[in-house]
């Protein structure tokens, strides 16, 4: 559709205005409760030179890039299986045809981070160095100010991780067996 900023609904266009208020005023708005995504393509536009409408416009498909990446290494933690990898990349590609990969959302933007963020969740189970427990931290964070679904799935797909993990180490207990390593053991 030549010539329109945008042609999905109204939200982006919304969204695009509170960026183009930060950079108009250096600061955000008392009433956007989920700043994350405003503040970086704000904080992009100013470092790049670039204007805002062009990140704005990037922003999706630099994030639905960085998505089936994230996609691939969490199923390259989770199977050793290289088919079950492919078959994971495979069955992941249709939800790149969703409206959150054309247009800005903050909603999107913490869904389409959640593989990241589950990647170096179980990264930083399997090392020791902090190499993966310092950006898992840091992109917790970031999901407190990205939109309240996204950080809720992230809870709840941890917590449900971590009761299964105390399960089977009480259960393994029973049996003397090793305690499985927590992620963020040594921070």
């Amino acid at each position: 559709i030549r010539g329109y900023f945008n042609f999905t609904s109204n939200d982006p266009n919304a969204h695009f205005g509170v960026v183009k208020d930060i950079l108009d005023t250096g600061r955000t708005s008392q009433f956007n409760f989920y700043p994350a995504m405003h503040l970086l393509l704000a904080q992009i536009s100013l470092v790049s030179g670039m204007p805002a409408e062009v990140i704005v416009r990037l922003l999706p498909a630099l994030l639905s890039v960085m998505y089936m990446i994230s996609i691939v290494l969490l199923a390259r933690v989770v199977f050793e299986d290289r088919q079950r990898v492919m078959l994971v990349a495979a069955a992941s590609a249709p939800l790149l045809f969703g409206i959150f990969h054309i247009s800005i959302y903050p909603r999107a933007f913490g869904q389409l981070l959640l593989p990241l963020a589950l990647w170096l969740y179980f990264k930083a189970g399997q090392r020791p160095q902090v190499s993966y427990k310092v950006p898992f931290v840091l992109i917790l964070m970031a999901f407190t100010f990205s939109h309240p679904w996204p950080a809720l799935y992230l809870v709840a797909f941890l917590g449900s991780v971590e009761i299964a993990r105390a399960f089977t180490n009480w259960t393994m207990g029973r049996e003397r067996a090793p305690a499985s390593p927590h992620p963020l053991r040594g921070i």
